[in-house]
C-alpha cells in the first residue's frame, strides 16, 4: 500500500513540476519542494475522502455517486491546497503579498492536476478492477466446469461386482456367518468409498490401497483360489495423492478381463515407486496386455484417462505395456 501511495505522490509531483516548467517557471529545489508539499497535502485529503465518503455512496444511484465523489474531491482539493500553502508560507518556501490571491491561483492549479491525473488513475483503476473481476469469473467458471466434469466422470464409476459379491455373501450366510459378516463390512466400506469419490479430487495412496485390498478380498470370495493378489506398495508412499478409485479401476480391469475369463485364474500384482517428481503405480496380471487404441469410450480405463487429464492438465498419464498398465501422476 505504501509503495503504491509513494508512487502516486511521485507521479503527481513530477507532473506538477513539469507543468510549471512548461508554463515558464524555473525548475529548482523550491518549486519541486512546493509541488511535493501540495501533492502530499491534497493527496492525503483526497485519499481520506475516498475512504471515508465513497463507501457510503455505494448502493445509491449513479448520479448520486458521481456527484458525491466530485463534491468530496473538490472539498479535499480545497482543504489540501489551504494546508499546503499554509505550511509553505510558514516555512518560508513561498513568499506572497496576498495569501488568498496565491491560494486561489494554487487551488486552480491543484484542481487541474487532480482532475487530469486523478481521472487517468480512476480510469486505469476501473479497467484494472474490471479485468481482475473478469479473470476471477473466468477462473471460477473454469473451476466449476472442472468440478462438473469430474463429478460426471466419477458418477460413471460403479462397482460392477456388486450383485456377484452379494450372491457370494448370501451363500456364506448359512455355511460361514462370521466370514459373511466380515465380507459385508468390506462391501459397505468399498461402496462408501465409491459414493464419496466426488468429495475430494485426490486421496492419499494409503487410503486408496486399503479400499483396493477390500475390493480384492471381496472378489476372492467370488473366485476363490482362481484369484491371487500381491500389493507391493511401500508405506512411505502412503501420503502421496492419487485420484479416488484410480488404482481400483486398474485392478478391476485385470479382474474383469484376465481373472474372470480364464478358468485357471491368475495373479494380480500392484507395485508403486517414486521416480523423480512422479509416482508410478503398475498393475500386472499376466494377461495378453491392453493397448491404448483398444479402450472403449467412457468405460474403465478410458474414464480414468479422462479424469487424469482433467485433474493434472497433461502432467499425468496411463502407460500401456505388454505385461502391465501403469498410472503416472505428479507427486
Amino acid at each position: 500500500m505504501w509503495r503504491r501511495w509513494f508512487f502516486i505522490l511521485s507521479v503527481f509531483t513530477a507532473a506538477a513540476s513539469l507543468l510549471l516548467m512548461w508554463l515558464g517557471d524555473d525548475l529548482n529545489v523550491r518549486s519541486v519542494l512546493a509541488s511535493f508539499v501540495y501533492t502530499m497535502c491534497v493527496g492525503s485529503f483526497c485519499m481520506a475522502a475516498a475512504r471515508a465518503i465513497w463507501p457510503r455512496l455505494e448502493g445509491r444511484s449513479r448520479a448520486v455517486r458521481w456527484i458525491g465523489r466530485a463534491v468530496s474531491m473538490g472539498m479535499a482539493v480545497a482543504w489540501g491546497t489551504l494546508l499546503g500553502l499554509t505550511l509553505l508560507t510558514s516555512l518560508g518556501v513561498i513568499r506572497t503579498r496576498s495569501f488568498w490571491g496565491s491560494y486561489w491561483g494554487n487551488l486552480q492549479f491543484a484542481a487541474f492536476i487532480t482532475c487530469s491525473l486523478g481521472g487517468v488513475l480512476m480510469v486505469y483503476d476501473h479497467w484494472r478492477r474490471k479485468y481482475e473481476m473478469s479473470e476471477l469469473e473466468r477462473e471460477r467458471a473454469l473451476k466449476l466446469a472442472t468440478e462438473a466434469q469430474l463429478a460426471s466422470l466419477a458418477s460413471r464409476i460403479h462397482p460392477h461386482f456388486l450383485f456377484n459379491t452379494l450372491n457370494s455373501i448370501s451363500s456364506l450366510i448359512h455355511t460361514d456367518p462370521d466370514r459373511a459378516d466380515e465380507q459385508l463390512q468390506r462391501l459397505s466400506g468399498v461402496l462408501r468409498f465409491s459414493l464419496d469419490a466426488n468429495a475430494a479430487p485426490l486421496v492419499p495412496l494409503g487410503q486408496e490401497m486399503r479400499m483396493v485390498r477390500d475390493y480384492l478380498d471381496l472378489e476372492k470370495t467370488r473366485f476363490g483360489d482362481r484369484l491371487h493378489f500381491i500389493l507391493a506398495v511401500p508405506q512411505e508412499l502412503d501420503s502421496c495423492a492419487v485420484p479416488p478409485l484410480s488404482v481400483q479401476t486398474l485392478v478391476e480391469n485385470s479382474v474383469k478381463h484376465v481373472i474372470a475369463p480364464i478358468r485357471r485364474g491368475g495373479e494380480v500384482r500392484v507395485t508403486a515407486q517414486r521416480a523423480g517428481g512422479h509416482l508410478l503405480i503398475a498393475v500386472s496380471d499376466g494377461g495378453p496386455g491392453v493397448t491404448e487404441d483398444s479402450l472403449l469410450p467412457g468405460h474403465g480405463l478410458d474414464n480414468l484417462r479422462s479424469r487424469l487429464h482433467v485433474l493434472f492438465a497433461g502432467r499425468a498419464r496411463l502407460r500401456f505395456s505388454r505385461d502391465a498398465v501403469s498410472m503416472e501422476v505428479p507427486v
